[in-house]
């Protein structure tokens, strides 16, 4: 899989400023499974369907920020606009892929967001997918013990 930055969606995110008061940084990736869209020609024995996709959010926060109930406004909103195209926010879970605590949404289309805070570096993860390769829990399961 790779990740292809799309700093232009960073900077659309970056101009809400609401999110100023909160957020020092802010960094969007499209990651891809190959042979998904855009990707590579799979290897053999490998498929991926063209909708094998997902939008990695990574935002850092402002010392003092976060908090759970900044963190569940957070993932409330996130869900909200990713699910808005998919038919709505269909539904709420959590998990443990790794050894990361994740609250997972599902919009009535299929798309799976992933949400994970990492203490260490102080950063919020939002992995928005769709497809069967669930590049969600992967990306997820990758970050490394540190953050």
């Amino acid at each position: 899989m790779r990740l292809e930055p799309a700093p232009e969606a960073a900077a659309e995110i970056a101009e809400d400023s609401t999110l100023g008061r909160s957020v020092s940084a802010v960094a969007v990736a499209l990651a891809l499974a190959p042979g998904g869209i855009g990707g590579s020609p799979a290897p053999t024995g490998v498929s991926s369907a063209p909708d094998d996709l997902a939008v990695v959010t990574l935002a850092r926060l402002l010392p003092g920020t976060f908090s759970d109930a900044f963190f569940r406004d957070w993932r409330d909103s996130h869900d909200a606009a990713a699910c808005a195209p998919a038919g709505g926010v269909a539904g709420h879970a959590q998990a443990t892929f790794g050894d990361r605590q994740t609250f997972m949404t599902t919009c009535f289309e299929g798309v799976r967001i992933h949400h994970v805070y990492l203490a260490g570096p102080d950063v919020l993860v939002a992995v928005t997918s769709l497809g069967d390769e669930r590049l969600g829990e992967r990306l997820v399961a990758a970050i490394p013990p540190d953050g």
